[in-house]
C-alpha cells in the first residue's frame, strides 16, 4: 500500500499540487470552450461515469489492503508524511493527462488500442519504484511479494483508469472519470494509512 516511496519536501509537494491545480484547470478551460490547450479527452461526463470511476478506485485499494493483510506483508509498507495528501492527488491530473490521455493509441483499431493500454499499464506500473531503486549511480534490483504486489496493483490501476476513458459509455473518451478514479484511489491509500498508522505528522 504505497504510492510515494520517497518522501519529499514540503516544497516539491506543494509544487506539484500546484502542478495538477493548473493542469486541471487548463483542462476544464478546454472541455468549456473546446479550445485552448488541447489538452486530450477534454469533454464532460454524466456524473454516473464519475460514480463508476470512483467505485472501481475504491475497490482497488480495499483489495490491495485485504490481499497485504493475507500475505502478512501489511508492515512492509512505508510511512509518509501526512502532506502527501496533495501530490497525491496532483499525480492524479497529471499522470492521467500523461498516460491515459497522450501514451494511449487511437484511431487504429481496437487491438492497437487494446495492447497500447497494457503496454503503458506496465510502464506506469514499472516507473515507479518499487522493484528497482537507483542510489550513487547503481540500479538495485528489489523483487520481493511486497514489491511486487504492489506494482501489479498499480498495473491493475492503471488499466482501471484506461478503462473508464474507453469504456462504460464513455463515447467522448473524456479524461475525467481517469481524474476521479485515480484521485478516490490515491485519496483511499492515504486514508488507509492513517487508519493503519502509516503517516507522520510531523516535518
Amino acid at each position: 500500500m504505497d504510492r510515494l516511496p520517497v518522501p519529499a519536501s514540503l516544497s516539491s509537494d506543494l509544487l506539484y499540487f500546484g502542478a495538477g491545480l493548473v493542469v486541471l484547470v487548463l483542462w476544464i478551460r478546454d472541455a468549456r470552450e473546446g479550445k485552448g490547450q488541447g489538452f486530450p479527452g477534454a469533454s464532460w461526463v454524466r456524473g454516473r461515469l464519475w460514480a463508476i470511476a470512483a467505485a472501481g478506485g475504491l475497490a482497488l485499494t480495499l483489495l490491495e489492503t485485504a490481499g497485504e493483510g493475507l500475505l502478512g506483508i501489511s508492515a512492509e509498507q512505508s510511512t509518509l508524511p501526512a502532506r502527501s495528501l496533495l501530490p497525491l492527488l496532483g499525480a492524479a491530473v497529471v499522470e492521467e493527462v500523461v498516460f491515459r490521455g497522450y501514451l494511449v493509441v487511437t484511431g487504429r483499431g481496437r487491438a492497437a488500442l487494446v495492447g497500447s493500454v497494457v503496454l503503458f499499464s506496465a510502464l506506469f506500473a514499472v516507473l515507479h519504484p518499487y522493484l528497482w531503486s537507483w542510489e550513487e549511480g547503481t540500479l538495485t534490483w528489489e523483487v520481493r511479494t511486497k514489491t511486487v504486489f504492489t506494482t501489479a496493483f498499480l498495473f491493475l490501476g492503471s488499466l482501471w483508469f484506461y478503462a473508464v476513458r474507453f469504456a462504460f459509455g464513455n463515447t467522448r473518451h473524456s479524461l475525467l472519470p481517469c481524474f476521479v478514479a485515480h484521485a478516490t484511489t490515491n485519496a483511499s491509500v492515504w486514508v488507509v494509512k492513517l487508519l493503519q498508522g502509516h503517516l507522520s505528522w510531523g516535518g
